[in-house]
């Protein structure tokens, strides 16, 4: 099997064909983070932006701010969620009650954050901040369970996210009356 011409080194290729013809292509492949190939294709007008923007990839100057750009954030996530998945197996009211969820309480706090950037403590923050703004209990466990749905689709069945990446929303949530986490304070009361 032949080797791809951007392999190592990138490529630099006038496009003849199709609605960007006369224009040039860079490509260029990389190991992220989690130790996969990605690859980086733009088109450029001319052949001297199209080097430039190569070379600074083969020196790695442009290559985080590539990949920052093709990061998924999270708004940007559970708005195609809620546009393209929900809607084949969910109820208008429930995506609608999720969206709003979204809105009023995460997207200002969560929802320029790229998904592998947002962190467990972050999280836990996040969940007093809503207590102490008077957010009611239900409520919490509501947006929760949201979120937790909504990382755990990018984990699979989507795989825009490695298996190995843990989702910081599946925090134990402290009760309200008595300060102990909410799972822990239900199992001892249906205790005999």
């Amino acid at each position: 099997m032949a080797k791809r011409a951007d392999d190592k080194d990138g490529s630099c290729k006038e496009i003849l064909t199709g609605k960007l013809t006369g224009k040039w292509r860079v490509q260029f492949t990389y190991v992220d983070e989690f130790y996969r190939k990605q690859r980086i294709s733009r088109a450029f007008p001319n052949k001297t932006e199209a080097k430039e923007f190569l070379k600074s990839l083969r020196h790695g100057a442009k290559v985080e701010s590539a990949q920052e750009k093709k990061a998924l954030t999270l708004s940007g996530w559970f708005d195609w969620l809620a546009e393209h998945d929900w809607p084949e197996t969910l109820d208008e009211k429930t995506i609608g009650f999720r969206t709003g969820r979204f809105n009023n309480h995460v997207r200002d706090t969560f929802g320029a954050v790229p998904l592998t950037k947002i962190d467990s403590l972050q999280v836990r923050t996040f969940y007093k901040n809503l207590r102490s703004n008077g957010v009611g209990h239900a409520t919490i466990i509501a947006i929760k369970a949201d979120l937790v749905r909504t990382f755990n689709q990018a984990i699979t069945p989507y795989g825009r996210l490695p298996m190995s990446h843990a989702n910081p929303f599946r925090l134990t949530v402290q009760s309200a009356r008595s300060g102990m986490p909410w799972r822990s304070r239900r199992n001892k009361q249906s205790r005999p």
